[in-house]
């Protein structure tokens, strides 16, 4: 017969072999605590996703997008993830809104990759503004066509916010200070309402501000098209070598006339 204080010892004893060893605990005894795992919903959820890049295509009325760190479309089980995209077409403007459906609210433990999605336009894109739906802030989320290709509008160079000034030629400077120029540019060219078309001189800002020529005016020019829709002035084109007729390419009511007129001539010689 075993004595109430052995008994004791053998159950002190026993205990201590069942947390040595991790008997009946269900984990081993030396597990290692593990990174918290993503949240993971029963029903997959429609999150609002950040672009990457754009650019066009050879089909005018497509626009390819890409986007990042998101499974690749391989992927299997939790891991694997729908994507969609909304548009919002204007005459100067093309939003895309993409969104990423996952019963995953991070992808930390999947394998994640670029993926690139071909919008269809109603209209060509021309070189219009592409913007991300609900994703722009002061650091990015606008694209702006530059050469050939479009590069994402970002500061101190490019403001993303920018916002269109009063539409009459006393706020044309306004509105081309908000564009992708250099703080002190100059310009010249014929505003007509509802349409302006201007020569910029880039280069100028290049120097220090001074009462005495510019050593750097008309070193560098870039040519921009003008809208206004009654509200805002909206850039309808901008390029170094771009023209009236490839304004009213991208925006049908564009006059091709204005580059006719004596103030344009006179501006490009400048």
């Amino acid at each position: 017969m075993i004595s109430i204080p052995r008994r004791m010892r053998v159950v002190f004893a026993l205990l201590s072999a069942a947390i040595t060893c991790g008997c009946g605990t269900g984990a081993a005894g030396n597990a290692q605590p593990t990174a918290a795992q993503p949240s993971v919903y029963a029903e997959p959820l429609h999150q609002p996703w950040p672009i990457a890049a754009v650019a066009p295509t050879a089909d005018p009325r497509v626009v390819s997008v890409t986007i990042a760190g998101v499974p690749l479309p391989s992927a299997a089980g939790l891991c694997h993830a729908d994507v969609s995209y909304e548009l919002a077409e204007a005459p100067l403007t093309v939003g895309v809104g993409i969104h990423v459906l996952s019963r995953l609210t991070a992808f930390g433990k999947c394998a994640t990759g670029t993926r690139r999605i071909l919008v269809r336009l109603a209209s060509p894109l021309g070189r219009r503004d592409v913007f991300a739906s609900n994703r722009v802030t002061p650091d990015g989320g606008r694209f702006i066509a530059v050469g050939n290709g479009y590069q994402e509008c970002r500061p101190p160079r490019c403001n993303p916010m920018y916002q269109p000034v009063i539409p009459d030629c006393m706020h044309l400077r306004e509105a081309i200070a908000g564009s992708d120029v250099p703080a002190h540019f100059r310009f010249d060219g014929p505003c007509r309402p509802p349409f302006a078309a201007v020569v910029v001189d880039v280069g100028a800002g290049s120097c220090p501000v001074s009462d005495e020529s510019n050593s750097c005016a008309g070193k560098r020019l870039t040519r921009q098209f003008w809208f206004s829709d009654g509200k805002f002035w909206k850039l309808v084109l901008q390029g170094d070598h771009a023209t009236c007729v490839d304004a009213h390419k991208a925006l049908a009511t564009f006059p091709t006339s204005l580059c006719s007129d004596p103030q344009w001539i006179g501006a490009l010689h400048r």
